[in-house]
């Protein structure tokens, strides 16, 4: 057995320690007993996702044109001090 394979044993055996004798059991039981989710619940995730998906692009939208906004100032100013390097030489 390799090093790798101990060392992964190892973790194995540990984890076990952490996890009750009948784990898999009560995993099962609950995946069975589980109830999907009504109505009401897809609609607080459809309204979540909308209200997500709108905060995102505004900010990108405001973000993106204050940047765009600086940028184009920067242009501008280097543009300026070109010219009047320009006119000097």
């Amino acid at each position: 057995m390799s090093a790798e394979q101990q060392r992964w044993e190892q973790l194995r055996a540990q984890a076990q320690g952490y996890l009750p004798a009948d784990f898999a059991r009560q995993v099962v039981r609950r995946a069975q007993h589980h109830h999907r989710p009504n109505r009401h619940e897809y609609v607080v995730i459809a309204i979540t996702v909308g209200f997500c998906l709108v905060t995102v692009a505004v900010a990108n939208w405001y973000l993106g044109n204050h940047i765009q906004d600086r940028n184009l100032t920067l242009w501008s100013v280097a543009a300026a001090q070109i010219r009047a390097l320009r006119t000097s030489i």
